[in-house]
């Protein structure tokens, strides 16, 4: 005998599935996981992250205030702890812990704002803006903590972890960034790092992303985006569709390479991959 289950609720509507798991040795967890895997989305035009829980807009005033808190709090917490840890280890976590939660609440809004449309040159301007801030404040305020936390001695540890719980939790992570104790830098040095860490190599990858979210291609009528077009070529079941989405590529591919003067041989290969060669010099331009 079946039974009905309630599997999610989408705009309002719940989907269900009458499942005979009886004599089938499957549990409704397996069923349920089955159900998923067999179900595919067939647009992501209505999925969308919810970021009003954090900030209404960039625009929103919690945000530059919290962003003025995260100051007040790197300042304090160097006046407070500075050259102290040895006696303050437990007060200085638990006030660490909160400059990375309100820090991290800053950064993932404006990180997952920004990539929903990553043209929008206001929301990378405020990205950017504050990825210099807290990087400055770190560097100035911050630096220390992690230089003066491997210098601790075993023994000064071992009675924080026995007498102070929040020590003691926090232990895993205390021990992963002493690990790394032998390739620390003077104070100076990690701290003007630190200061630059917003133009060190990432800032290529961010290019590469802003530039991927520019290109478009008109492909059966449609708009569509690389992802949508490499999403074709590997996981559609229509062979035409793959076929005629290869074709596209190719011909796209090889007007790029005349353009850069380079030749390319195979098909469909795409750059680094096996069967492309985007070495030699074209000689058709």
């Amino acid at each position: 005998m079946g039974c009905r289950v309630k599997l999610s609720e989408h705009a309002g509507h719940f989907y269900s599935y009458r499942a005979p798991w009886a004599g089938n040795n499957l549990t409704p967890d397996v069923w349920r996981m089955r159900f998923i895997m067999e179900t595919t989305i067939d647009s992501t035009t209505q999925v969308r992250w919810d970021l009003g829980i954090l900030y209404s807009g960039i625009e929103d005033p919690r945000l530059d205030s919290d962003l003025a808190d995260l100051a007040a709090m790197a300042k304090h917490f160097s006046l407070a702890y500075k050259g102290k840890l040895s006696e303050l280890l437990g007060p200085a976590i638990r006030d660490y812990s909160e400059i990375e939660m309100l820090s991290g609440k800053i950064s993932s809004y404006l990180f997952l704002r920004e990539s929903t449309d990553l043209s929008n040159a206001a929301i990378k301007a405020k990205h950017a803006a504050f990825q210099r801030e807290l990087s400055a404040l770190r560097g100035e305020h911050l630096t220390f903590f992690e230089l003066e936390l491997v210098q601790l001695s075993d023994e000064t540890l071992k009675t924080h972890y026995e007498s102070e719980p929040v020590v003691a939790k926090h232990r895993p992570w205390i021990e992963h960034v002493r690990v790394f104790k032998r390739h620390f830098l003077t104070e100076p040095v990690e701290s003007a790092l630190t200061k630059r860490s917003p133009f060190d190599s990432s800032s290529w990858g961010e290019f590469f992303d802003e530039v991927e979210a520019d290109l478009e291609f008109n492909f059966r009528g449609a708009t569509k985006n690389l992802t949508e077009m490499v999403h074709l070529l590997t996981e559609s079941k229509d062979a035409a569709e793959r076929a005629e989405r290869c074709a596209f590529q190719d011909d796209a591919e090889h007007g790029v390479d005349r353009h850069r003067g380079l030749h390319r041989t195979g098909t469909c290969s795409g750059y680094g991959r096996q069967g492309a060669d985007v070495s030699a010099p074209s000689t058709d331009l």
